[in-house]
Protein backbone atom coordinates (compact mmCIF):
# COMPACT_ATOMS: atom_id res chain seq x y z
CA UNK A 1 0.00 0.00 0.00
CA UNK A 2 1.47 3.32 -1.09
CA UNK A 3 1.45 6.34 1.19
CA UNK A 4 -0.65 9.28 -0.02
CA UNK A 5 1.33 12.51 -0.31
CA UNK A 6 -1.57 14.94 -0.77
CA UNK A 7 -0.71 18.18 -2.52
CA UNK A 8 2.60 16.97 -3.95
CA UNK A 9 2.91 18.03 -7.58
CA UNK A 10 6.39 16.71 -8.31
CA UNK A 11 6.39 13.63 -10.52
CA UNK A 12 9.95 12.78 -9.47
CA UNK A 13 9.08 12.99 -5.77
CA UNK A 14 6.11 10.65 -6.13
CA UNK A 15 7.93 8.11 -8.26
CA UNK A 16 11.22 8.05 -6.37
CA UNK A 17 9.43 7.87 -3.02
CA UNK A 18 6.99 5.14 -4.18
CA UNK A 19 4.04 7.30 -3.18
CA UNK A 20 0.48 6.86 -4.36
CA UNK A 21 0.20 7.66 -8.07
CA UNK A 22 -2.47 6.83 -10.63
CA UNK A 23 -0.87 6.12 -14.01
CA UNK A 24 -1.78 8.86 -16.48
CA UNK A 25 1.26 8.51 -18.74
CA UNK A 26 -0.84 7.36 -21.70
CA UNK A 27 -1.40 11.10 -22.26
CA UNK A 28 2.24 11.44 -23.33
CA UNK A 29 1.77 9.32 -26.44
CA UNK A 30 -1.77 10.54 -27.16
CA UNK A 31 -0.70 14.18 -27.09
CA UNK A 32 2.68 13.94 -28.81
CA UNK A 33 1.49 11.67 -31.60
CA UNK A 34 -1.49 13.93 -32.30
CA UNK A 35 0.94 16.34 -33.96
CA UNK A 36 -0.95 19.40 -32.67
CA UNK A 37 1.40 22.33 -32.25
CA UNK A 38 -0.53 24.13 -29.49
CA UNK A 39 -2.88 22.29 -27.13
CA UNK A 40 -4.96 23.73 -24.32
CA UNK A 41 -6.48 21.36 -21.74
CA UNK A 42 -8.96 22.94 -19.34
CA UNK A 43 -10.06 21.16 -16.19
CA UNK A 44 -11.36 22.22 -12.74
CA UNK A 45 -9.13 23.06 -9.81
CA UNK A 46 -7.20 20.30 -8.06
CA UNK A 47 -7.48 17.92 -10.99
CA UNK A 48 -3.77 17.22 -11.37
CA UNK A 49 -2.97 19.77 -14.07
CA UNK A 50 0.33 20.85 -12.51
CA UNK A 51 1.40 17.26 -11.81
CA UNK A 52 0.48 16.31 -15.37
CA UNK A 53 2.65 19.06 -16.88
CA UNK A 54 5.49 18.09 -14.54
CA UNK A 55 5.15 14.52 -15.81
CA UNK A 56 5.38 15.82 -19.40
CA UNK A 57 8.47 17.84 -18.47
CA UNK A 58 10.15 14.86 -16.80
CA UNK A 59 9.51 12.69 -19.82
CA UNK A 60 10.69 15.00 -22.59
CA UNK A 61 13.17 17.43 -21.02
CA UNK A 62 16.87 16.95 -21.68
CA UNK A 63 17.48 17.71 -17.99
CA UNK A 64 15.96 14.27 -17.27
CA UNK A 65 18.11 12.43 -19.75
CA UNK A 66 18.47 8.71 -18.98
CA UNK A 67 15.67 8.73 -16.42
CA UNK A 68 13.66 5.94 -17.98
CA UNK A 69 13.43 4.49 -14.47
CA UNK A 70 10.85 7.13 -13.57
CA UNK A 71 8.45 5.58 -16.09
CA UNK A 72 9.20 1.90 -15.50
CA UNK A 73 6.01 -0.13 -15.20
CA UNK A 74 3.80 2.73 -16.40
CA UNK A 75 1.68 2.74 -19.55
CA UNK A 76 4.16 4.81 -21.56
CA UNK A 77 6.88 2.19 -21.09
CA UNK A 78 4.96 -0.04 -23.51
CA UNK A 79 5.64 2.48 -26.32
CA UNK A 80 9.25 1.85 -27.50
CA UNK A 81 9.11 4.67 -30.06
CA UNK A 82 7.99 7.15 -27.43
CA UNK A 83 10.57 5.93 -24.91
CA UNK A 84 13.31 6.90 -27.39
CA UNK A 85 12.20 10.52 -26.90
CA UNK A 86 12.63 10.39 -23.13
CA UNK A 87 15.01 13.13 -21.98
CA UNK A 88 15.90 14.38 -25.46
CA UNK A 89 14.16 17.74 -25.98
CA UNK A 90 14.63 21.31 -24.77
CA UNK A 91 11.61 22.07 -22.59
CA UNK A 92 10.49 25.39 -21.09
CA UNK A 93 8.09 25.08 -18.14
CA UNK A 94 6.28 28.15 -16.78
CA UNK A 95 3.62 27.92 -14.07
CA UNK A 96 1.09 30.56 -13.04
CA UNK A 97 -0.45 28.32 -10.37
CA UNK A 98 -1.35 30.24 -7.21
CA UNK A 99 -0.51 33.56 -8.86
CA UNK A 100 -3.29 36.01 -8.01
CA UNK A 101 -2.13 39.57 -8.78
CA UNK A 102 -4.39 42.29 -7.43
CA UNK A 103 -3.20 45.08 -9.74
CA UNK A 104 -1.38 45.60 -13.02
CA UNK A 105 1.76 46.42 -11.05
CA UNK A 106 1.50 43.07 -9.23
CA UNK A 107 1.06 41.27 -12.55
CA UNK A 108 4.16 42.88 -14.07
CA UNK A 109 6.25 42.17 -10.96
CA UNK A 110 5.10 38.56 -11.12
CA UNK A 111 6.14 38.25 -14.77
CA UNK A 112 9.50 39.91 -14.09
CA UNK A 113 10.24 37.45 -11.28
CA UNK A 114 9.01 34.43 -13.26
CA UNK A 115 11.10 35.28 -16.30
CA UNK A 116 14.21 36.00 -14.22
CA UNK A 117 14.01 32.58 -12.55
CA UNK A 118 13.22 30.87 -15.84
CA UNK A 119 16.20 32.38 -17.67
CA UNK A 120 18.51 31.44 -14.78
CA UNK A 121 17.63 27.79 -15.42
CA UNK A 122 19.24 28.12 -18.84
CA UNK A 123 22.30 30.16 -17.94
CA UNK A 124 24.47 27.59 -19.74
CA UNK A 125 23.36 29.33 -22.94
CA UNK A 126 25.67 32.24 -22.12
CA UNK A 127 28.76 30.02 -22.07
CA UNK A 128 31.02 30.31 -25.09
CA UNK A 129 30.10 32.17 -28.23
CA UNK A 130 26.61 30.76 -28.88
CA UNK A 131 25.10 34.14 -28.03
CA UNK A 132 26.42 37.39 -29.42
CA UNK A 133 27.53 40.11 -26.97
CA UNK A 134 24.24 41.92 -27.57
CA UNK A 135 22.25 38.73 -26.94
CA UNK A 136 24.14 38.12 -23.71
CA UNK A 137 23.16 41.61 -22.63
CA UNK A 138 19.54 40.73 -23.41
CA UNK A 139 19.88 37.53 -21.39
CA UNK A 140 21.28 39.42 -18.39
CA UNK A 141 18.52 42.02 -18.71
CA UNK A 142 15.94 39.25 -18.39
CA UNK A 143 17.67 37.89 -15.29
CA UNK A 144 17.89 41.28 -13.60
CA UNK A 145 15.15 42.53 -11.29
CA UNK A 146 14.64 46.31 -11.23
CA UNK A 147 14.39 48.07 -7.88
CA UNK A 148 11.24 49.84 -9.05
CA UNK A 149 8.97 49.32 -12.03
CA UNK A 150 8.74 52.10 -14.60
CA UNK A 151 5.30 53.67 -14.90
CA UNK A 152 3.48 53.47 -18.26
CA UNK A 153 3.33 57.26 -18.68
CA UNK A 154 5.44 60.18 -17.61
CA UNK A 155 3.96 63.13 -15.68
CA UNK A 156 3.45 65.06 -18.93
CA UNK A 157 1.30 62.22 -20.30
CA UNK A 158 3.80 60.87 -22.84
CA UNK A 159 4.70 57.19 -23.03
CA UNK A 160 7.57 56.09 -20.82
CA UNK A 161 10.17 54.44 -23.05
CA UNK A 162 11.52 52.43 -20.09
CA UNK A 163 8.08 50.87 -19.54
CA UNK A 164 7.66 50.17 -23.25
CA UNK A 165 11.06 48.44 -23.31
CA UNK A 166 10.15 46.32 -20.27
CA UNK A 167 6.88 45.22 -21.91
CA UNK A 168 8.71 44.27 -25.10
CA UNK A 169 11.18 42.17 -23.13
CA UNK A 170 8.50 40.38 -21.14
CA UNK A 171 6.21 39.69 -24.09
CA UNK A 172 9.07 38.42 -26.29
CA UNK A 173 10.85 36.52 -23.50
CA UNK A 174 9.66 32.99 -24.29
CA UNK A 175 10.17 33.40 -28.03
CA UNK A 176 13.69 34.73 -27.43
CA UNK A 177 14.54 31.89 -25.05
CA UNK A 178 13.13 29.36 -27.53
CA UNK A 179 15.31 30.77 -30.30
CA UNK A 180 18.48 30.42 -28.25
CA UNK A 181 17.57 26.90 -27.05
CA UNK A 182 16.90 25.84 -30.64
CA UNK A 183 20.27 27.21 -31.66
CA UNK A 184 22.03 25.34 -28.83
CA UNK A 185 20.26 21.96 -29.01
CA UNK A 186 19.45 21.93 -32.74
CA UNK A 187 15.96 20.84 -31.78
CA UNK A 188 12.82 22.90 -31.64
CA UNK A 189 11.47 23.70 -28.21
CA UNK A 190 8.55 22.33 -26.21
CA UNK A 191 6.77 24.95 -24.06
CA UNK A 192 4.57 24.03 -21.10
CA UNK A 193 2.45 26.65 -19.35
CA UNK A 194 0.48 25.70 -16.26
CA UNK A 195 -2.68 27.59 -15.18
CA UNK A 196 -2.38 30.05 -18.06
CA UNK A 197 -5.63 31.78 -17.05
CA UNK A 198 -5.13 32.19 -13.29
CA UNK A 199 -3.72 35.74 -13.47
CA UNK A 200 -6.57 36.77 -15.75
CA UNK A 201 -9.23 35.46 -13.38
CA UNK A 202 -7.64 37.51 -10.61
CA UNK A 203 -7.50 40.54 -12.91
CA UNK A 204 -11.22 40.24 -13.52
CA UNK A 205 -12.02 40.16 -9.78
CA UNK A 206 -9.74 43.14 -9.09
CA UNK A 207 -10.95 45.22 -12.04
CA UNK A 208 -7.88 45.43 -14.28
CA UNK A 209 -8.98 42.87 -16.86
CA UNK A 210 -8.26 44.92 -19.97
CA UNK A 211 -4.75 45.87 -18.87
CA UNK A 212 -3.90 42.29 -17.88
CA UNK A 213 -5.35 40.94 -21.12
CA UNK A 214 -3.18 43.32 -23.14
CA UNK A 215 -0.01 42.20 -21.34
CA UNK A 216 -0.68 38.44 -21.48
CA UNK A 217 -2.06 38.50 -25.01
CA UNK A 218 1.25 40.01 -26.15
CA UNK A 219 3.14 37.24 -24.33
CA UNK A 220 1.04 34.44 -25.80
CA UNK A 221 0.95 35.89 -29.33
CA UNK A 222 4.75 36.10 -29.52
CA UNK A 223 5.20 32.70 -27.86
CA UNK A 224 2.73 30.64 -29.89
CA UNK A 225 1.81 32.54 -33.04
CA UNK A 226 5.09 34.05 -34.22
CA UNK A 227 7.68 31.67 -32.76
CA UNK A 228 9.65 29.75 -35.43
CA UNK A 229 11.55 27.80 -32.75
CA UNK A 230 8.39 26.25 -31.28
CA UNK A 231 7.86 22.52 -31.73
CA UNK A 232 4.87 21.88 -29.46
CA UNK A 233 3.14 23.68 -26.63
CA UNK A 234 0.84 22.34 -23.96
CA UNK A 235 -1.17 24.71 -21.77
CA UNK A 236 -3.47 23.93 -18.88
CA UNK A 237 -6.04 26.07 -17.13
CA UNK A 238 -9.56 26.12 -15.77
CA UNK A 239 -11.30 28.25 -18.37
CA UNK A 240 -11.16 28.53 -22.12
CA UNK A 241 -10.89 32.29 -22.54
CA UNK A 242 -12.39 33.46 -25.81
CA UNK A 243 -9.81 32.96 -28.54
CA UNK A 244 -10.62 36.30 -30.11
CA UNK A 245 -9.50 37.93 -26.85
CA UNK A 246 -6.32 36.03 -26.04
CA UNK A 247 -5.24 34.17 -29.20
CA UNK A 248 -6.59 36.40 -31.97
CA UNK A 249 -4.43 35.00 -34.77
CA UNK A 250 -3.86 31.42 -33.60
CA UNK A 251 -6.08 29.12 -35.64
CA UNK A 252 -4.18 25.89 -35.04
CA UNK A 253 -4.76 25.61 -31.29
CA UNK A 254 -6.48 22.41 -30.18
CA UNK A 255 -8.74 22.95 -27.17
CA UNK A 256 -9.70 20.08 -24.91
CA UNK A 257 -12.37 21.55 -22.66
CA UNK A 258 -14.68 19.76 -20.26
CA UNK A 259 -16.99 19.30 -23.26
CA UNK A 260 -14.35 17.68 -25.49
CA UNK A 261 -13.79 13.97 -25.89
CA UNK A 262 -10.04 14.34 -26.42
CA UNK A 263 -8.00 13.52 -23.29
CA UNK A 264 -11.29 13.01 -21.41
CA UNK A 265 -9.77 10.58 -18.88
CA UNK A 266 -6.24 12.04 -18.80
CA UNK A 267 -6.97 14.08 -15.67
CA UNK A 268 -9.19 12.99 -12.81
CA UNK A 269 -9.93 9.44 -11.64
CA UNK A 270 -12.32 7.16 -13.51
CA UNK A 271 -14.67 4.85 -11.63
CA UNK A 272 -12.53 1.91 -12.74
CA UNK A 273 -9.43 3.55 -11.30
CA UNK A 274 -11.24 4.34 -8.06
CA UNK A 275 -12.43 0.73 -7.75
CA UNK A 276 -8.81 -0.43 -8.07
CA UNK A 277 -7.71 2.14 -5.47
CA UNK A 278 -10.36 1.03 -3.00
CA UNK A 279 -9.34 -2.60 -3.39
CA UNK A 280 -5.70 -1.70 -2.75
CA UNK A 281 -6.59 0.23 0.39
CA UNK A 282 -9.22 -2.30 1.56
CA UNK A 283 -11.98 0.31 1.40
CA UNK A 284 -14.41 -1.30 -1.02
CA UNK A 285 -17.22 -0.96 1.54
CA UNK A 286 -16.94 2.83 1.23
CA UNK A 287 -17.42 2.94 -2.54
CA UNK A 288 -21.06 4.06 -2.43
CA UNK A 289 -20.21 7.01 -0.18
CA UNK A 290 -17.27 8.06 -2.35
CA UNK A 291 -19.27 7.95 -5.57
CA UNK A 292 -22.16 9.88 -4.01
CA UNK A 293 -19.88 12.64 -2.78
CA UNK A 294 -17.07 12.87 -5.32
CA UNK A 295 -18.33 11.37 -8.62
CA UNK A 296 -20.18 13.22 -11.35
CA UNK A 297 -17.56 15.29 -13.17
CA UNK A 298 -18.07 14.97 -16.91
CA UNK A 299 -15.43 15.44 -19.61
CA UNK A 300 -16.62 14.72 -23.11
CA UNK A 301 -18.47 11.40 -23.09
CA UNK A 302 -16.74 10.33 -19.88
CA UNK A 303 -19.44 11.16 -17.36
CA UNK A 304 -18.14 9.50 -14.20
CA UNK A 305 -14.90 11.22 -13.26
CA UNK A 306 -13.93 11.83 -9.64
CA UNK A 307 -11.88 14.64 -8.12
CA UNK A 308 -8.31 13.38 -7.47
CA UNK A 309 -7.88 15.78 -4.57
CA UNK A 310 -11.02 14.57 -2.80
CA UNK A 311 -10.16 10.91 -3.32
CA UNK A 312 -6.60 11.40 -2.05
CA UNK A 313 -7.77 13.30 1.02
CA UNK A 314 -10.38 10.63 1.69
CA UNK A 315 -7.66 7.96 1.61
CA UNK A 316 -5.70 9.91 4.21
CA UNK A 317 -8.78 10.10 6.45
CA UNK A 318 -10.26 6.72 5.60
CA UNK A 319 -11.45 6.12 9.15
CA UNK A 320 -13.62 9.25 9.13
CA UNK A 321 -16.96 10.06 7.45
CA UNK A 322 -16.88 11.56 3.97
CA UNK A 323 -16.84 15.35 3.87
CA UNK A 324 -16.05 18.15 1.41
CA UNK A 325 -12.37 18.34 0.44
CA UNK A 326 -12.20 19.75 -3.08
CA UNK A 327 -14.44 22.71 -2.35
CA UNK A 328 -12.66 23.50 0.92
CA UNK A 329 -9.34 23.88 -0.89
CA UNK A 330 -10.35 27.36 -2.09
CA UNK A 331 -11.57 28.76 -5.38
CA UNK A 332 -15.03 30.00 -4.38
CA UNK A 333 -14.04 33.70 -4.35
CA UNK A 334 -14.96 34.39 -7.98
CA UNK A 335 -18.24 32.48 -7.66
CA UNK A 336 -19.19 34.33 -4.50
CA UNK A 337 -18.29 37.63 -6.21
CA UNK A 338 -20.46 36.83 -9.23
CA UNK A 339 -23.41 35.65 -7.14
CA UNK A 340 -23.35 38.85 -5.09
CA UNK A 341 -22.87 41.29 -7.99
CA UNK A 342 -24.27 39.59 -11.07
CA UNK A 343 -27.70 39.14 -12.59
CA UNK A 344 -30.51 38.54 -10.03
CA UNK A 345 -31.56 35.36 -11.88
CA UNK A 346 -28.30 33.72 -10.80
CA UNK A 347 -29.26 33.42 -7.16
CA UNK A 348 -32.75 32.21 -8.06
CA UNK A 349 -31.20 29.52 -10.28
CA UNK A 350 -28.77 28.55 -7.53
CA UNK A 351 -31.70 28.02 -5.19
CA UNK A 352 -33.30 25.71 -7.75
CA UNK A 353 -30.05 23.76 -8.13
CA UNK A 354 -29.85 23.33 -4.36
CA UNK A 355 -33.40 21.98 -4.43
CA UNK A 356 -32.35 19.37 -6.99
CA UNK A 357 -33.97 21.11 -9.95
CA UNK A 358 -32.21 21.54 -13.29
CA UNK A 359 -31.40 24.99 -14.66
CA UNK A 360 -31.73 25.66 -18.38
CA UNK A 361 -29.21 27.96 -20.05
CA UNK A 362 -27.34 28.55 -23.30
CA UNK A 363 -23.80 27.30 -22.71
CA UNK A 364 -20.60 28.24 -24.49
CA UNK A 365 -17.22 26.51 -24.50
CA UNK A 366 -15.38 29.85 -24.51
CA UNK A 367 -15.66 32.31 -21.64
CA UNK A 368 -16.01 36.05 -22.31
CA UNK A 369 -15.12 37.45 -18.90
CA UNK A 370 -16.40 41.02 -19.44
CA UNK A 371 -19.92 39.63 -20.00
CA UNK A 372 -20.08 37.63 -16.78
CA UNK A 373 -21.93 40.20 -14.68
CA UNK A 374 -24.45 40.92 -17.43
CA UNK A 375 -25.11 37.47 -18.84
CA UNK A 376 -26.19 34.61 -16.52
CA UNK A 377 -25.50 32.05 -19.26
CA UNK A 378 -21.85 33.13 -19.34
CA UNK A 379 -21.58 32.47 -15.61
CA UNK A 380 -23.08 29.02 -15.91
CA UNK A 381 -20.57 28.33 -18.71
CA UNK A 382 -17.83 29.38 -16.28
CA UNK A 383 -19.22 27.14 -13.54
CA UNK A 384 -19.41 24.26 -16.01
CA UNK A 385 -15.74 24.72 -16.90
CA UNK A 386 -14.88 25.02 -13.20
CA UNK A 387 -16.61 21.76 -12.32
CA UNK A 388 -19.39 23.11 -10.11
CA UNK A 389 -22.18 22.11 -12.49
CA UNK A 390 -22.46 19.48 -15.19
CA UNK A 391 -24.69 18.78 -18.14
CA UNK A 392 -27.76 16.84 -17.06
CA UNK A 393 -27.38 14.59 -20.11
CA UNK A 394 -24.75 13.77 -22.71
CA UNK A 395 -27.16 14.69 -25.52
CA UNK A 396 -26.31 18.35 -24.89
CA UNK A 397 -22.63 17.94 -25.81
CA UNK A 398 -23.09 19.60 -29.19
CA UNK A 399 -23.56 23.16 -28.01
CA UNK A 400 -25.56 25.65 -29.98
CA UNK A 401 -28.07 28.37 -29.24
CA UNK A 402 -30.52 25.90 -27.73
CA UNK A 403 -30.94 25.65 -23.98
CA UNK A 404 -29.10 22.93 -22.07
CA UNK A 405 -30.04 21.52 -18.68
CA UNK A 406 -27.39 21.64 -15.95
CA UNK A 407 -27.31 20.26 -12.41
CA UNK A 408 -24.89 20.42 -9.49
CA UNK A 409 -22.03 17.99 -10.01
CA UNK A 410 -22.25 15.95 -6.80
CA UNK A 411 -22.96 16.07 -3.07
CA UNK A 412 -19.61 17.73 -2.32
CA UNK A 413 -20.50 20.63 -4.62
CA UNK A 414 -23.98 20.90 -3.17
CA UNK A 415 -22.53 21.09 0.34
CA UNK A 416 -20.17 23.87 -0.72
CA UNK A 417 -22.99 25.96 -2.19
CA UNK A 418 -25.12 25.38 0.91
CA UNK A 419 -22.25 26.71 2.99
CA UNK A 420 -21.81 29.68 0.64
CA UNK A 421 -25.51 30.53 0.77
CA UNK A 422 -25.63 30.21 4.55
CA UNK A 423 -22.74 32.66 4.85
CA UNK A 424 -25.03 35.28 3.31
CA UNK A 425 -27.25 34.97 6.41
CA UNK A 426 -24.57 34.92 9.09
CA UNK A 427 -23.92 38.06 11.12
CA UNK A 428 -21.94 38.37 14.35
CA UNK A 429 -21.18 34.65 14.13
CA UNK A 430 -24.88 33.74 14.37
CA UNK A 431 -26.81 31.70 11.78
CA UNK A 432 -30.24 33.32 11.57
CA UNK A 433 -31.51 30.72 9.12
CA UNK A 434 -31.75 28.25 12.02
CA UNK A 435 -33.76 30.76 14.05
CA UNK A 436 -36.12 31.18 11.12
CA UNK A 437 -36.53 27.38 10.88
CA UNK A 438 -37.50 27.23 14.58
CA UNK A 439 -40.04 30.01 14.09
CA UNK A 440 -41.61 28.28 11.05
CA UNK A 441 -41.85 24.99 12.98
CA UNK A 442 -43.58 26.78 15.87
CA UNK A 443 -45.83 28.84 13.52
CA UNK A 444 -44.70 31.87 15.53
CA UNK A 445 -45.19 34.86 13.25
CA UNK A 446 -43.81 37.32 15.81
CA UNK A 447 -40.50 35.47 16.10
CA UNK A 448 -40.47 34.89 12.35
CA UNK A 449 -40.90 38.61 11.72
CA UNK A 450 -38.26 39.50 14.31
CA UNK A 451 -35.72 37.09 12.83
CA UNK A 452 -36.47 38.14 9.25
CA UNK A 453 -36.18 41.82 10.17
CA UNK A 454 -32.84 41.16 11.88
CA UNK A 455 -31.57 39.27 8.83
CA UNK A 456 -32.57 42.10 6.50
CA UNK A 457 -31.08 44.77 8.75
CA UNK A 458 -27.75 43.08 9.47
CA UNK A 459 -27.05 41.11 6.29
CA UNK A 460 -28.46 43.35 3.55
CA UNK A 461 -25.06 44.89 2.77
CA UNK A 462 -23.95 41.49 1.46
CA UNK A 463 -26.08 42.08 -1.61
CA UNK A 464 -26.05 45.86 -1.92
CA UNK A 465 -25.07 46.63 -5.50
CA UNK A 466 -23.78 50.09 -4.74
CA UNK A 467 -20.56 49.44 -6.66
CA UNK A 468 -22.51 49.78 -9.92
CA UNK A 469 -25.42 52.00 -10.89
CA UNK A 470 -28.70 50.32 -11.76
CA UNK A 471 -28.99 49.83 -15.51
CA UNK A 472 -31.91 48.00 -17.01
CA UNK A 473 -34.70 46.16 -15.25
CA UNK A 474 -32.39 43.28 -14.29
CA UNK A 475 -30.38 45.62 -12.03
CA UNK A 476 -32.98 45.64 -9.26
CA UNK A 477 -31.37 45.81 -5.86
CA UNK A 478 -34.43 44.65 -3.88
CA UNK A 479 -34.90 41.62 -6.11
CA UNK A 480 -31.19 40.77 -5.98
CA UNK A 481 -31.09 40.85 -2.21
CA UNK A 482 -34.42 39.07 -1.89
CA UNK A 483 -33.16 36.16 -4.03
CA UNK A 484 -30.01 35.89 -1.91
CA UNK A 485 -32.09 35.96 1.27
CA UNK A 486 -34.40 33.17 0.15
CA UNK A 487 -31.50 31.07 -1.14
CA UNK A 488 -29.69 31.37 2.17
CA UNK A 489 -32.82 30.47 4.08
CA UNK A 490 -33.67 27.41 1.99
CA UNK A 491 -30.07 26.16 2.11
CA UNK A 492 -30.26 26.18 5.90
CA UNK A 493 -33.64 24.41 6.15
CA UNK A 494 -33.18 21.34 3.94
CA UNK A 495 -32.60 18.99 6.85
CA UNK A 496 -35.91 19.85 8.48
CA UNK A 497 -38.23 20.57 5.56
CA UNK A 498 -39.08 19.30 2.10
CA UNK A 499 -38.63 22.45 0.04
CA UNK A 500 -40.28 23.43 -3.22
CA UNK A 501 -39.65 26.63 -5.12
CA UNK A 502 -41.73 28.16 -7.94
CA UNK A 503 -43.90 25.05 -8.21
CA UNK A 504 -47.36 25.00 -9.73
CA UNK A 505 -50.39 24.80 -7.49
CA UNK A 506 -53.93 25.97 -8.04
CA UNK A 507 -53.88 28.70 -10.66
CA UNK A 508 -50.23 29.69 -10.57
CA UNK A 509 -46.78 29.18 -9.05
CA UNK A 510 -46.02 30.02 -5.43
CA UNK A 511 -42.61 31.37 -4.41
CA UNK A 512 -41.68 28.89 -1.68
CA UNK A 513 -43.18 26.04 0.32
CA UNK A 514 -41.80 24.21 3.34
CA UNK A 515 -43.26 20.83 4.31
CA UNK A 516 -42.01 19.65 7.69
CA UNK A 517 -40.37 16.23 7.75
CA UNK A 518 -41.63 15.60 11.29
CA UNK A 519 -45.09 14.20 11.99
CA UNK A 520 -47.75 15.45 11.92
CA UNK A 521 -46.56 17.19 8.79
CA UNK A 522 -47.36 20.88 8.37
CA UNK A 523 -47.03 23.14 5.33
CA UNK A 524 -45.84 26.74 5.14
CA UNK A 525 -46.53 28.60 1.86
CA UNK A 526 -44.65 31.85 1.24
CA UNK A 527 -45.25 34.57 -1.30
CA UNK A 528 -42.80 37.49 -1.44
CA UNK A 529 -43.45 40.98 -2.76
CA UNK A 530 -41.31 44.10 -3.03
CA UNK A 531 -42.98 47.41 -2.16
CA UNK A 532 -44.52 49.09 -5.20
CA UNK A 533 -45.47 52.77 -4.85
CA UNK A 534 -48.16 52.42 -7.49
CA UNK A 535 -49.87 49.53 -5.69
CA UNK A 536 -49.06 49.93 -1.99
CA UNK A 537 -49.54 52.70 0.53
CA UNK A 538 -47.36 50.92 3.08
CA UNK A 539 -45.30 47.78 3.54
CA UNK A 540 -48.34 46.23 5.24
CA UNK A 541 -50.22 46.54 1.95
CA UNK A 542 -47.28 44.83 0.23
CA UNK A 543 -47.50 41.84 2.57
CA UNK A 544 -51.29 41.68 2.21
CA UNK A 545 -50.94 41.73 -1.58
CA UNK A 546 -48.67 38.70 -1.31
CA UNK A 547 -51.09 36.89 1.02
CA UNK A 548 -54.09 37.63 -1.22
CA UNK A 549 -52.21 36.10 -4.16
CA UNK A 550 -51.82 32.83 -2.25
CA UNK A 551 -55.56 32.69 -1.53
CA UNK A 552 -56.81 34.07 -4.85
CA UNK A 553 -54.74 31.61 -6.86
CA UNK A 554 -55.50 28.69 -4.50
CA UNK A 555 -51.90 27.74 -3.84
CA UNK A 556 -53.15 25.47 -1.03
CA UNK A 557 -54.84 23.09 -3.49
CA UNK A 558 -51.79 20.97 -4.19
CA UNK A 559 -51.22 20.25 -0.53
CA UNK A 560 -54.88 19.56 0.16
CA UNK A 561 -54.80 17.01 -2.65
CA UNK A 562 -51.73 15.43 -1.07
CA UNK A 563 -53.73 14.78 2.13
CA UNK A 564 -52.98 17.77 4.34
CA UNK A 565 -55.89 19.28 6.20
CA UNK A 566 -56.63 23.04 6.04
CA UNK A 567 -55.44 23.52 9.63
CA UNK A 568 -52.04 22.05 8.68
CA UNK A 569 -51.44 24.66 5.98
CA UNK A 570 -50.07 28.09 6.94
CA UNK A 571 -49.93 30.92 4.39
CA UNK A 572 -47.52 33.82 4.77
CA UNK A 573 -47.35 37.02 2.76
CA UNK A 574 -43.99 38.77 3.14
CA UNK A 575 -43.39 42.33 2.03
CA UNK A 576 -40.00 44.01 1.59
CA UNK A 577 -39.27 47.73 1.48
CA UNK A 578 -35.57 48.60 1.60
CA UNK A 579 -34.31 47.11 4.87
CA UNK A 580 -37.79 46.70 6.30
CA UNK A 581 -39.89 43.54 6.25
CA UNK A 582 -43.47 42.75 7.23
CA UNK A 583 -45.14 39.33 7.47
CA UNK A 584 -48.90 38.75 7.32
CA UNK A 585 -50.68 35.45 7.96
Amino acid sequence: MHKVAAGRQSFVFLREGSYFYVDKTALLADWYESGDQVTLITRPRRFGKTLTLDMVRCFFSHTFSNREDLFAGLAISDHPRMMKLQGTLPVVFLSFANEHPTSLCDLIWMLVMKMAMLFEEFRYLTNGSLLSPQEKEQFEAMCSIPSILPVPRLPDGTENSAYTLLMMRLQNALMLLSTWLYRYHHKKVMILIDEYDTPLQSAYIHHFWNDALSVLRGLYVHTFETNPALDRALLTGITCIARASLFPYLNAIHISSVLSQSYSTALGFTQEEVSHILREYDLEDRKEDILHWYDGFSFGLSSHILSPWSVCMFLREAGHPVRPFWTQSGGMQLIDHLMRTGHPALVRDLRNLLLGLPVFCALSEEIVFPSLEENPDAIWSLLLASGYVRLASREALCLNSEMSAITLTNEEIRASFVQLAQQWLIADGHNYALDFADAVSAHDIKIMQKVMQHIVSTCASRFDLGTKPAKASHRMQPEKYFQGLVTGLTAGLMGRFIIHSNDESGEGCYDLSLVSRSQPSCVAIFEFKVFDRQKDKSITDTAMRALHQIRDKHYQDRFLQEGHTPDQIYCYGIGFQGKHVHITI
